[in-house]
């Protein structure tokens, strides 16, 4: 049995840990909404239209997060309902657009942009990598885990990859160059740099409703700003 200095020491360091889980998530989303904000940072069109977005960079933050490597069965819960909380604030994002906008509706037919069929392609295979990482349908998919883990990866990856696009061809936020680098930049190293998110990883990755509740601030603080001159 643990003595009680034991017990102590190991909480203490659980804290530690999930402060460090957390500090992970706020860099990576902060990476994400700052550069946005690196050329004409006020610009925006409308609390509905800015909010909606900010959400698209939520999104795709989350799913750079869930790159992280965790180990470990409750962390593999956790990881589990992260990527629901991911794929929720996904979904909103794109039939908000739909619901809102009738002019939407132009840009998930035949002739649409390329960077609005990249969205619909990462959230296509966003669904797939949820989906088929849910038992039972994992039993059914793969053939074992490690067909599973190569799958499941390369769904992410494109995933990841049509959100970037989506995001960066469109123009919206990113208007010059250099943030599409920077933008860019982010992107790989946090979704290819193993070695990098191995010696920063914390045990305990970060809860779900820690996802949805920064992530609303930085979404609320990202439209406020676009829309303070107006």
């Amino acid at each position: 049995m643990p003595t009680e200095r034991e017990l102590k020491v190991g909480c203490f360091i659980h804290v530690l840990q999930c402060h460090c889980s957390l500090k992970i998530f706020i860099a990576i989303t902060g990476s994400i909404f700052a550069i946005s904000f690196l050329a004409f940072p006020l610009s925006g069109g409308s609390w509905e239209w800015d909010l909606n977005n900010a959400l698209g960079f939520l999104a795709l933050a989350g799913l750079l997060y869930l790159t992280v490597p965790f180990r470990g069965v409750r962390n593999l819960w956790l990881h589990e309902h992260f990527s629901y909380a991911v794929l929720g604030i996904v979904l909103i994002h794109a039939f908000w657009f739909l619901t809102v906008d009738g002019a939407a509706l132009q840009y998930i037919r035949i002739g649409a942009p390329a960077y609005m069929w990249a969205g619909i392609v990462s959230v296509f295979f966003l669904g797939l990598s949820v989906w088929f990482a849910t038992l039972p349908a994992r039993q059914h998919v793969y053939g074992g885990y490690t067909s599973f883990r190569y799958w499941h990866r390369l769904f992410a990856i494109i995933a990841i990859a049509g959100a970037t696009y989506h995001i960066v061809q469109s123009g919206f936020y990113l208007h010059t160059w250099y943030q599409s680098v920077f933008f860019i930049a982010i992107v790989v190293i946090v979704t290819f740099n193993r070695s990098l998110k191995t010696g920063i990883v914390a045990a305990v990755p970060a809860r779900p409703r820690t996802f949805l509740l920064v992530g609303t601030f930085a979404s609320i603080i990202f439209a406020l700003l676009r829309n303070s001159t107006q």
